[in-house]
């Protein structure tokens, strides 16, 4: 290596003979190229005397035939020159320190020592590094003449469909994947292999010749393959191909596939399996249809009604069920109450229907009957079996009810257990009447039919039929029907004198404490006659009547109570056995903090103490009670149309709620209707209509519920008679209590 390089070294100093006199090549520039990864990853040359990745110095330049000489320190013993386009790579050894650079053209490189080398600024060349250097010769940069030029140009290639892997190489023999397409690169001129392949195409190969600036192809590949469409007769079978189960089922068109032929099964219940081949050809679909072969048939199996049929353990239905079976042997079983179980075997053939009739057998025992008095109906499972004294045989076995009755007499039924090839025995006498409780008010003497039989609560026994019923109680008398009728069991009677236009029903457990609250609860429910009216924004509201208050309309309402009073605290825990109200209590004070809902809780429980149907008022029963009903003045307020006289608001009630009643009454000799507090009604929100309304309740449904008259916090704007709140149902609030209502009896 080393006597080459000498000779080497000789050639170019003859040469240098030659180069004119005037030629003048310097470096014109040198840096390192601290991003560029040719020397380390690209493009590596390994020197073997260090083992060592070489230097790179990438001369600019066009021009070729380039001599260089390193001193003593020698070249690396493989490739130390590249030609690149555009550039000449020198691979040199590591730690190389100088260069010296001639070309038979422009000569030997001037420098600023006298030895004619080129010594690297800063440090000696480095291992896996690239350097750049610019020639230039007589002030220019070396170009090469038009003649000594390499032509390129650039290669582009696309193809139908995109992302076909490119081989380019010399020969067939030397191709190499650069790329897929849409794919552009620039080569030297001349002719080229070149190749494209991509999976589930056909490749093509062929040759481009390069000899000028650029050319384009685009190549249309041909598909290898196809897709198949499978149909079943029925449908939904399951498909597989190949044995991959892709969860298809027919009707079924796979995706693309390869080009070829494929094992393809179907399978479906009760059907035997089928395997067939198909080829698929390219771009075409391959049709298959497969006509499924049976391996069932129907069985059907008839028995008694209501009996219970299972097949091999597993219930298929009662009295008569039809199946599709597989081939094979079958266990039928069927079972009804008080019957032994019949079996049976049998074999079902693919495509031969069957029908068999397997009825369980029946055990019976025996039932004699007798009642006192005689003669009475016998009656079992709704069948009348004759009358007593009776013996019924052949009675399936189990339990029974039987029900035994004649006219004059209470009904009796008697529960009896017929076992197998036994007689079971009974023996009834037939009440002649019914054992009656009779509750109401305690202490008041009772009569029945005019004869007195105790005092309430009492049981007496009273014969089926009518009867008239009377209390006697600290001169008051009160009369009612009662009926005995036949029946199991004790018969309930409660009778109690009015209360006002009321008649409660005290329910069990009211306590004595309860009752007097409830009492005067009830006795203070005023009658409202029905009449008609205006309801809403009318004049005397003026200028602070809302929108939401008009238009006024005409309203038609039937009779009804309300309630003199707003609900006391007293009232609501009598009830309720608890007390909402956190600041302004008094057993007198109007009942607050509660929502419409709690409201509707109330109601519920003092309906079943009472049994009375309390409501809240509707919407327009409560104004037109607050209006004074009939006996209406016009007022602006309810009673009077100077507030402070009918109503605790905000200007005179020191912020609290006051006892019920202690203003002036309306019309009606109602309280508190436009203050103390605000009260609940028992319909939804709704606009109002101009048309004539009769008995309305309010919008049909919606989210908001109403609440009327004013309260201790609010001004007197909103105490008038035809105001209006609208209020979630959840919602508590200091200022809301309610007041209650009752249908005409």
């Amino acid at each position: 290596m080393e006597r080459l390089r000498y000779i080497f070294f000789a050639m170019v100093c003859a040469l240098m003979g030659v180069l004119s006199a005037e030629a003048d090549m310097r470096v014109k520039s040198f840096n390192v190229l601290e991003m560029d990864l040719d020397a380390r990853v690209k493009e590596p040359i390994i020197d073997k005397k260090t083992n060592l990745k070489c230097p790179i110095v990438k001369i600019v330049t066009t021009a070729d035939g380039f001599y260089f000489d390193i001193g003593a320190m020698g070249a690396p013993e493989k490739v130390v020159y590249k030609k690149e386009m555009g550039e000449v790579w020198v691979y040199l050894p590591v730690k190389t320190a100088k260069l010296k650079i001639s070309h038979p053209k422009y000569g030997q490189i001037t420098t600023d020592t006298k030895d004619g080398y080129f010594w690297f600024p800063n440090a000696r060349l480095q291992s896996a590094t690239c350097y750049r250097m610019e020639l230039e010769v007589n002030r220019g940069t070396i170009e090469i003449d038009d003649e000594d030029q390499v032509k390129t140009g650039y290669v582009i290639i696309n193809s139908e469909p995109e992302g076909a892997d490119v081989y380019i190489g010399i020969d067939d023999n030397s191709l190499e994947c650069v790329g897929q397409t849409p794919f552009q690169k620039k080569y030297q001129y001349g002719r080229y292999s070149f190749s494209l392949r991509k999976n589930m195409y056909h490749s093509m190969q062929s040759f481009f010749d390069l000899n000028e600036p650029r050319i384009q192809t685009t190549i249309a590949l041909e598909p290898a393959f196809g897709k198949m469409h499978v149909t079943s007769t029925p449908p939904g079978a399951r498909v597989t191909i190949d044995g991959i189960d892709g969860d298809f089922t027919t009707p079924f068109t796979s995706g693309n596939l390869a080009s070829g032929d494929y094992k393809v099964r179907l399978f479906l219940d009760k059907y035997s399996p089928s395997t067939r081949t198909v080829t698929i050809a390219d771009g075409q679909t391959a049709e298959l249809a497969v006509a499924m072969a049976a391996n069932f048939a129907p069985l059907t199996v008839n028995s008694l009604p209501g009996a219970q049929i299972s097949i091999n353990g597993s219930v298929a239905g009662t009295g008569s069920v039809t199946q599709e079976l597989g081939e094979g042997i079958y266990d039928i079983s069927v079972t009804l109450k008080s019957h032994r179980e019949a079996k049976k075997q049998v074999e079902v053939v693919a495509n031969q229907p069957q029908t068999i009739t397997l009825n369980p057998t029946p055990i019976y025992g025996s039932l004699a009957i007798m009642t006192t008095p005689y003669d009475a109906d016998v009656t079992i499972g709704g069948k009348n079996y004759g009358k007593t004294p009776i013996d019924i045989n052949q009675l399936l076995v189990g339990e029974y009810d039987v029900v035994l009755s004649k006219p004059g007499c209470a009904t009796v039924t008697k529960h009896v257990t017929i076992a197998e090839k036994q007689m079971a025995n009974i023996e009834a006498a037939l009440p002649q009447g019914r054992r009656v409780n009779f509750s109401g008010t305690d202490g008041a003497t009772l009569k029945i039919d005019g004869v007195a039989v105790g005092t309430l609560p009492c049981s007496q026994e009273v014969a089926f039929g009518s009867h008239t019923v009377r209390i006697e109680h600290g001169g008051k008398s009160t009369e009612k029907e009662l009926t005995v009728e036949q029946g199991s069991g004790d018969v309930e009677f409660a009778i109690s004198f009015k209360i006002g236009a009321f008649e409660p029903q005290w329910a069990d457990g009211v306590t004595a404490s309860q009752r007097a609250v409830l009492e005067l609860l009830v006795e203070n429910m005023v009658k409202v006659d029905g009449g008609i009216f205006t309801m809403g924004a009318t004049k005397e509201q003026g200028s602070d009547a809302e929108s939401v208050e008009k238009p006024a309309h005409q309203v038609t309402l039937s009779g009804y109570y309300i309630g003199k009073y707003e609900v006391t605290q007293a009232e609501w825990e009598a009830v309720m056995g608890t007390n909402p109200v956190k600041y302004d209590k008094g057993d007198n004070r109007p009942v607050q903090n509660v929502n419409w809902e709690d409201c509707q809780e109330f109601i519920k429980k003092l309906n079943s103490l009472t049994g009375l149907q309390f409501t809240l008022p509707t919407e327009a029963q409560w104004e037109y009670a607050a209006r004074g009903g009939r006996n209406s003045r016009g007022y602006k307020y309810s009673g009077s149309n100077d507030i402070g006289s009918v109503a605790w608001y905000t200007d005179n009630s020191g912020g609290e709620t006051h006892p019920v009643g202690m203003k002036q009454a309306n019309e009606l000799g109602l309280y508190d209707m436009s203050g103390n507090v605000c009260e609940w009604c028992s319909g939804w929100w709704g606009s109002y209509s101009s048309s004539s309304q009769t008995n309305p309740t309010g919008a049909a449904s919606g989210s908001y519920r109403v609440s009327r008259g004013g309260s201790y916090y609010f001004g007197a704007g909103y105490c008038r008679l035809s105001d209006r709140d609208v209020i979630t149902p959840g919602y508590r609030n200091l200022y809301l209590g309610l007041r209650l209502a009752v249908g005409l009896q």
